[in-house]
This record gives structure tokens, C-alpha cells and sequence, in this order.
């Protein structure tokens, strides 16, 4: 998003944080190793990013947020 390669981090599209509600929502369905369960099924690479360091804490804040972008 930035450009920048150093001073990154790692974010959470769903956060760690809503672990229950990832999980009622069967969001478990769009992470791409099916062999993680349970907590870690929030950790998989289709559920994070990276973003500079400032980035991430207005992300996490929310400051901003992702909105797909529709087929037209």
C-alpha cells in the first residue's frame, strides 16, 4: 500500500482479538491452509498483511479500512 519495504508489520484483517466472530461467521472457509483450526485458523497468510508501522496502528484503530472493489 505504501511502497515501503522496511518498517513493516504484520495486520490483521480480522483481528485477533474477534477470534469467536471469526469463527461464527465461518470466515475459516477463505483461509488457505484448511489444516490450521481453531484459534490459529486467524493466523493464516489470507487473514494479514503488511503495512508500515504507522499504517497499521490507523488500521487497527480503525483510521481507515479495505472495501472491495465491485466488478464493472
Amino acid at each position: 500500500m505504501s511502497g515501503h519495504r522496511e518498517g513493516c508489520e504484520v495486520a490483521h484483517i480480522c483481528p485477533r482479538g474477534i477470534n469467536d466472530w471469526f469463527h461464527a461467521n465461518e470466515m475459516q472457509r477463505y483461509i488457505l491452509d484448511h489444516r490450521k483450526s481453531g484459534s490459529e485458523a486467524i493466523n493464516d497468510l489470507s487473514n494479514v498483511l503488511l503495512l508500515r508501522a504507522d499504517l497499521h496502528f490507523s488500521f487497527d484503530v480503525p483510521k481507515f479500512v479495505f472495501v472491495p472493489k465491485g466488478k464493472n
